[in-house]
């Protein structure tokens, strides 16, 4: 389930037609969720296609390949990071640049920050003001403050 494609052509099966609506959705799973909404004006795997797949894919028994966490943020069960990950190291990919996290467990999007000086960071997963850098032994730092050390320092 981890390197499927959930948007493209027949990534969802089929279901039995039994009402009218099933005949649409197996349309949608043949053309493929991300072409389908691309059709519709919505983006081709932005919130409204997980959605979609989700909805899908529990017409067919099958468990939901995305979640959201509480901060509004989509997930790839098991491949992205995950709320029960935090203070743990960076388990898959972030969910909002997509770079795999490094050797030693860092976001991929922050690379290796100086260790003596950043004791834990996070880049925010694309939302600015979840951002923020510890350091051992000066000032917290959060929001576009963190996101330019970053840059700087990665």
């Amino acid at each position: 389930m981890k390197d499927k494609n959930w948007f493209e052509q027949n990534a969802i099966p089929q279901v039995e037609v039994k009402v009218p609506n099933d005949r649409f959705e197996n349309l949608i799973r043949e053309l493929g969720v991300g072409y389908s909404c691309e059709w519709f004006g919505h983006a081709c795997d932005g919130d409204f296609a997980k959605e979609t797949v989700n909805a899908l894919c529990d017409a067919t028994d099958i468990d939901n390949p995305f979640y959201m966490d509480d901060l509004g943020e989509w997930f790839l069960v098991d491949n992205e990071f995950k709320p029960e990950h935090i203070s743990s190291g960076q388990f898959g990919k972030c969910s909002h640049c997509k770079k795999e996290p490094t050797k030693n467990g860092y976001d991929g999007c922050i690379g290796e920050l100086p260790v003596k000086e950043v004791m834990n960071a996070c880049c925010g997963h694309g939302r600015v003001d979840m951002a923020y850098i510890q350091f051992w032994n000066k000032p917290r730092i959060a929001g576009q403050e963190a996101i330019a050390y970053i840059k700087i320092n990665q």
